[in-house]
């Protein structure tokens, strides 16, 4: 499964409140999801939003160490943000970034 529609289809088909979706704008937006599903979704069914932003590469050569800061890409989130907020999504938000060029000099060992 790569879009969003493909997964939200399985989480009806399923219909259990224990089963819902993460959205990661790395894959939301890449892999051609479309935000006009997005905005027929129940916000209760979306349980975490991964806010991040992608480097400019073709799909086939993304890996997740192109996250990048969520705005310092290409991702349209301001975009998807509209949709999450015109379905009332107030969920878990957390950044999500592999990218080992953030890490180098932001991540110390204890006992530095």
């Amino acid at each position: 499964m790569n879009t969003f529609r493909q997964c939200y289809d399985i989480i009806e088909a399923v219909d259990r409140n224990n089963v819902g979706i993460v959205i990661d704008c790395f894959h939301f937006y890449p892999n051609g999801s479309r935000l006009e599903d997005l905005e027929k979704a129940d916000p209760d069914k979306i349980f975490v939003f991964h806010i991040d932003d992608s480097t400019d590469l073709p799909l086939e050569k993304l890996q997740d160490s192109d996250r990048v800061w969520p705005g310092d890409g290409i991702i349209p989130l301001d975009k998807i943000l509209g949709a999450l907020k015109k379905i009332g999504f107030n969920g878990v938000a957390t950044i999500e970034l592999f990218n080992p060029e953030y890490w180098n000099g932001i991540l110390k060992k204890p006992s530095e």
